[in-house]
């Protein structure tokens, strides 16, 4: 009889699939002739690799191998990790554990992938974004704990369901796109995007989305190299090589001494989308020189003759994420968010269940009804009217608390050109895109519902439909009902350009400002001092932001908060807004287009 140890690791190692019958039964008679222990005889034989052999050493002792943690199974394992799943036996939840054998590194750059996977995800929060937990080294092991996700993966799901619906691709990769706009914003970008790397799961309770749409974690931020792909041959993993998967990488990760932005994800992206309408990758069943060969040269993939049901703007949009050059490609997340969101099979469906829609219409925008906020139709409806034939207005309240202050003025020299779009259906976030922290539908102590925002930035696209493509917004006027709850601090953030710098409007308890921010989380720059004023934790006041012919006009309560002179180059067509310290409620956002 083979001893207790032996015989443990031996039937594990059968039950996992690693070694036939006949096999085992050999070595366990040779391991127990020879009188050594079955791992060392079978890493000797070269009949397991060294990882291999310690999925079987770590399911033989599930409690002992990461402290904190019990092994329950295997998930999957490349050439030097192994993803488990756990149990987190402090808060008694399953997660999904990848480890690394330190030891068996032969290449130094593996560990640092791994670490830096674990830096990376740590940083991001988003509900499209697989969660990070914990991270750590132990007895010869890195270690990496997060989210476990219990799906499949869009490669799975599209080869289950092809073909797969224009609408339901879409609505998949604005997911998607809405989790990388949040990792972009952090500097992060994912580099490996492809099918494999989108996992699908049923959402949550109340998550807005349409029926029967799946929702997507992104995975595998920077641990390619520890997945196994179905062709190792077409995997580009050399040292000095840049990671990724051939068939979806963009063009520009070809060359490692090129810099890659977002646009190499949105580029990935768009071969993700091809995969799932075509069924299979870009330029499949082509060698990896042909492959890298029709990328260098612009030759975009070609739908089959079956997806003749692909609407034209479906296939320009393609077209225009998988674009070689990255300067004539898509060039950010709001765009691209914009563009699916233009799309017929968007625009057609329900817009009751749609969640990835931004309500837009052709007149005054049409807000939910609430009971005790100020609406800004049903409050400003003889304020509208009167700006509709170029009336000034004029802000007449004081700043509460303040001396010696004058009436602050503004002239409007553009009015309503009868056009403008609701910005929150009071159903869901559609058209938003969550940049970081927390953000949610929920209902305020009165049962209306509003946008929730914690310790986070959320921004949303400010264009309009003109011939089936979404287009800036020349002029505009944007309102936004604030409720600070239990936070310290609001911002809406506006005049954003490509590197980042914006200017924002910041209300605290008792101090209004406006300033600019070199980026997201720099310090404020004040234009001026900042003004006393009564906000309060429980107050509701309107946020009102104009682009004039010439400058951005500010204002809370129809109060003049400060003036921006216009830029000379355009800025990115969105909003942000911003909120610190806890939750704040925001509602009653909307924006209509000013014309002279």
């Amino acid at each position: 009889m083979p001893s207790e140890p032996t015989h443990e690791f031996l039937t594990i190692a059968g039950q996992q699939g690693l070694l036939p019958t006949e096999t085992l039964r050999d070595l366990s008679e040779e391991a127990i002739r020879r009188q050594v222990d079955p791992a060392t005889l079978i890493l000797q034989k070269g009949l397991l690799s060294p990882v291999q052999v310690e999925i079987v050493e770590t399911l033989r002792q599930p409690a002992d191998s990461i402290p904190g943690y019990e092994i329950q199974s295997v998930i999957g394992h490349g050439g030097m990790g192994v993803v488990y799943r756990a149990r987190q036996l402090n808060l008694n939840r399953v997660v999904a554990l990848k480890t690394i054998l330190v030891n068996q590194a032969a290449n130094p750059t593996m560990l640092a992938r791994f670490e830096q996977e674990a830096q990376t995800v740590a940083k991001l929060l988003h509900p499209h974004i697989v969660a990070a937990y914990d991270f750590g080294r132990h007895v010869g092991r890195l270690y990496f704990a997060m989210e476990f996700v219990e799906g499949e993966d869009a490669e799975h799901y599209a080869r289950r369901e092809h073909p797969l619906s224009e609408r339901v691709t879409w609505g998949l990769i604005r997911q998607a796109a809405a989790g990388l706009a949040h990792a972009a914003e952090l500097g992060v970008v994912h580099r490996d995007i492809k099918p494999a790397n989108l996992l699908l799961v049923t959402p949550p309770q109340g998550y807005p989305l349409p029926a029967g749409m799946p929702m997507v974690k992104i995975a595998d931020f920077g641990l390619a190299s520890l997945t196994q792909e179905a062709d190792e041959r077409t995997k580009l993993t050399a040292e000095h090589t840049t990671l990724g998967s051939p068939h979806y990488m963009a063009p520009e990760q070809l060359d490692a001494s090129r810099p890659v932005d977002l646009r190499a994800d949105i580029y990935s992206l768009g071969a993700t989308a091809y995969h799932l309408l075509a069924g299979h990758p870009p330029f499949d069943n082509q060698t990896l020189p042909q492959i890298i060969a029709k990328k260098l040269s612009d030759e975009r993939p070609v739908l089959p003759a079956t997806r003749g049901d692909v609407s034209a703007e479906g296939l320009a949009l393609l077209h225009a994420m998988l674009t070689r050059d990255p300067g004539e490609r898509i060039g950010s997340y709001a765009e691209l968010l914009a563009r699916i969101d233009a799309l017929p099979v968007v625009i057609a469906s329900d817009s009751a269940t749609l969640a990835w829609r931004s309500a837009t219409v052709n007149a005054i925008p049409s807000i939910p009804k609430t009971s005790h906020r100020r609406s800004w139709i049903a409050a400003g409806i003889a304020t509208l009217a009167a700006l509709a034939v170029g009336v000034t207005v004029y802000a007449l309240g004081l700043f509460s608390g303040g001396t010696g202050a004058s009436p602050a003025t503004a002239t409007t020299s553009l009015a309503n050109a009868n056009w403008g779009a609701a910005l929150f259906d009071g159903k869901s976030l559609r058209g938003w895109v969550t940049q970081r922290g927390s953000w949610n539908v929920v209902e305020d102590d009165e049962g209306s519902h509003v946008v929730a925002g914690t310790d986070g930035e959320i921004l949303h696209p400010l264009t309009k439909a003109i011939g089936g493509k979404p287009t800036p917004i020349p002029n505009y006027r944007l309102l936004v009902t604030v409720r600070l709850h239990e936070a310290s601090a609001v911002e809406m953030q506006f005049n954003v350009d490509s590197t980042g710098r914006r200017h924002a409007l910041r209300l605290t308890l008792d101090r209004i400002a406006v300033g600019r921010r070199a980026s997201g989380r720099s310090p404020l720059e004040p234009i001026e001092p900042a003004k006393p004023f009564e906000i309060g934790a429980d107050r509701l006041h309107e946020l009102k932001l104009e682009r004039q012919a010439a400058e951005w006009r500010v204002f809370v309560d129809d109060v003049l908060a400060g003036t921006v002179p216009l830029a000379p180059q355009r800025e990115l067509p969105e909003f942000r807004l911003v909120a610190e310290g806890g939750p704040a409620w925001f509602a009653d956002m909307a924006v209509e287009e000013l014309a002279p």
